[in-house]
């Protein structure tokens, strides 16, 4: 397989109404509103690249009857966007998106059915935008339905949280996502290769087969990852840098940190794994090389997985990303 692109058959289709391995989940809430036992406001909640965005959509679509949301007048997405002042993005979803967003809702659909509102990454809200938006959730205006998003409920505030019905999308089987891409016109190697490294995220693995820079840059932050016990301190202070620019906003750098967390999560499991003779279930076999070199120094995984959950505890407690980074690579 190239290490930059995924090859498709050409009559392959990549576009799926429901994200790869929710369907169950899909047609049990679809069954809750035929039902009336549906609530008025979910938060949907899962990993990066668990599909939790693309659920949204999807059932926003079914009640609305549209595969074209972004013209359809009962719909509305709220999300951080960039800001009007500085064309950046903006580091919170904003108390005057909640405002409009409650304008809109106040009003009766223009199509007489349903008006549904998604929230996007609603970790976001801030204390003003979240208490702006309680009203909306205790007292809906006729058939309205809110779907917030988010990682996790505890990245959420606890009164919007408490006002919602977590729905807590499950990890996808790697056979599952296999099969999937397979169906969507994968080549069978590529579709083994991407299925494995999406570790139970089945958006993961179609971010892969449709920007490709995404899986370039997934193996780029890995090489630095497995190269970091090899370097001296002050080239780790530089992979620190190229990861968290100094004008980077504060939640995206938390993001980032995030994200080079998990993968190094997803690296110590390997280098567990080998060390244990279990090379058939790598995540990243591809870097099998790589994995084999860390798991043969005197790295010790267990002193690098506490350093890992003490750098997580840091990043929940909103300390500051770059010093969270810059102490937890000069640990490996």
């Amino acid at each position: 397989m190239d290490q930059d692109s995924v090859q498709i058959k050409a009559s392959g289709n990549i576009s799926l109404p429901v994200p790869l391995g929710h369907e169950a989940v899909f047609e049990s809430l679809k069954r809750s509103f035929v039902s009336g036992r549906a609530v008025h406001a979910y938060l949907v909640t899962g990993r990066a690249g668990s599909g939790r965005f693309g659920l949204a959509r999807a059932l926003a679509a079914h009640l609305l009857d549209t595969d074209a949301l972004e013209s359809q007048p009962d719909f509305c997405l709220v999300e951080r966007g960039l800001d009007p002042k500085t064309s950046k993005p903006r580091t919170v979803i904003a108390i005057d998106q909640v405002q409009v967003l409650r304008g809109r809702l106040s009003r009766t659909a223009f199509l007489g059915g349903w008006q549904v509102a998604v929230i996007r990454d609603a970790q976001y809200l801030n204390r003003e935008s979240g208490n702006a938006l309680l009203k909306t959730l205790e007292e809906p205006h006729g058939q309205t339905l809110l779907l917030l998003t988010a990682p996790d409920a505890e990245s959420v505030l606890p009164t919007v949280r408490s006002r919602c019905q977590e729905i807590r999308l499950p990890r996808i089987s790697t056979s599952a996502i296999k099969d999937g891409l397979a169906a969507m016109g994968v080549l069978p190697s590529d579709a083994s290769l991407l299925a494995r490294l999406a570790d139970g995220c089945p958006a993961r693995a179609i971010r892969y087969v449709t920007e490709p820079q995404s899986l370039a840059e997934m193996r780029g932050r890995r090489d630095q990852l497995l190269a970091l016990s090899g370097i001296d301190y002050a080239s780790r202070w530089q992979v620190v840098e190229k990861i968290l620019p100094k004008k980077l906003p504060f939640q995206d750098a938390q993001e980032r940190t995030r994200d080079f967390l998990d993968l190094t999560a997803e690296l110590l499991h390997d280098v567990l794994l080998l060390r244990h003779g279990q090379i058939e279930r790598l995540i990243h076999l591809d870097a099998i090389d790589g994995i084999r070199r860390w798991s043969n120094s005197n790295f010790d995984p267990q002193i690098a997985a506490a350093a890992l959950q003490e750098a997580r505890l840091q990043v929940d407690g909103n300390v500051g990303p770059r010093a969270v980074l810059q102490s937890f690579v000069l640990s490996l």
